[in-house]
């Protein structure tokens, strides 16, 4: 900051993000917490500047990715309901010690039993 003046210092973005996330950081030292571990990366970033153009690029791509990162969580929900629907309660299988044919064991873990297991299983 003193290089630079304090003006021309708080006219980059980077340059002030890089004091709040010290800011930040020195309150974490001293209320003894982990919270803020992921502003580490951030502040690497402010500090490297082919850093800072792939973060700007990343961003600015980031509204045409939306779309297909849309698509693709229309697609796995589409299928995770499908999956539920056809495959809860299908892996069952009849045991090999059995007489009966009436012991029954699990297979499969049940992925498609609940939504949220079968979108993790998609």
């Amino acid at each position: 900051m003193a290089a630079l003046g304090l003006q021309r210092f708080c006219s980059k973005k980077w340059h002030l993000v890089r004091v709040v996330i010290v800011v930040i950081t020195m309150l974490n030292w001293r209320f003894c917490t982990v919270y803020t571990r992921p502003l580490r990366s951030t502040l690497l970033v402010s500090r490297v500047t082919a850093l800072r153009h792939t973060v700007n690029s990343m961003i600015r791509a980031a509204p045409r990715a939306f779309e297909v990162f849309s698509f693709f969580a229309i697609i796995t929900i589409a299928y995770s309901l499908i999956g539920v629907s056809l495959f809860h309660g299908v892996y069952v299988w009849p045991s090999n010690n059995s007489t009966t044919g009436t012991d029954y064991i699990i297979e499969f873990t049940g992925a498609f039993d609940t939504f949220g297991q079968a979108g993790i299983a998609m």
